[in-house]
């Protein structure tokens, strides 16, 4: 009886450990987080952030990932002129940025960090939603960009 005790003691802190790490969104700190642009400068995520930014955290080989990059590309023109920058974070290659950034509109900004991993981000694709510089809202999985009304309501709600 006992062992059948610690074998279920052992499995409910791996779902544990499983669900913190990998199933929620982690808190990011924009002032710690370290990322270079297109033209090699590197700064802080929190000296890029706008009065209403989404940072998307992504990599170019995570399904998840290119389907939520093709949706907001679908559908950017809805959100270009609401003043929502756009901020996609990767720690993949700088040539693979390059290609990423070419199909993309040039308003929305991609960002190369040393590791994902290192910000605390282990599952994409996440999102991040900052007004005013603060962190309002987090989503871990693909967005459908296509749905406009939700987007603006986390920033109109807080």
């Amino acid at each position: 009886m006992r062992k059948n005790y610690t074998l279920f003691v052992v499995l409910a802190a791996v779902a544990i450990f499983y669900f913190w790490r990998y199933r929620r969104a982690p808190e990011i700190e924009a002032n710690t987080i370290m990322v270079t642009d297109a033209l090699g400068s590197t700064t802080t995520l929190q000296s890029l952030l706008s009065d209403s930014s989404i940072v998307i955290c992504y990599a170019s080989w995570c399904g998840p990932c290119l389907k939520e990059i093709r949706s907001l590309k679908e559908h950017f023109s809805e959100y270009d002129q609401t003043g929502i920058r756009f901020y996609c974070i990767t720690d993949d290659t700088p040539e693979k940025i390059a290609v990423m950034r070419a199909n993309m509109p040039s308003t929305i900004a991609f960002l190369h960090a040393t590791s994902l991993n290192e910000m605390g981000v282990y599952t994409i694709p996440a999102s991040f939603f900052y007004l005013n510089n603060e962190l309002i809202d987090k989503r871990l999985d693909a967005i459908d960009w296509q749905d406009k009304t939700s987007i603006i309501e986390t920033f109109n709600a807080n």
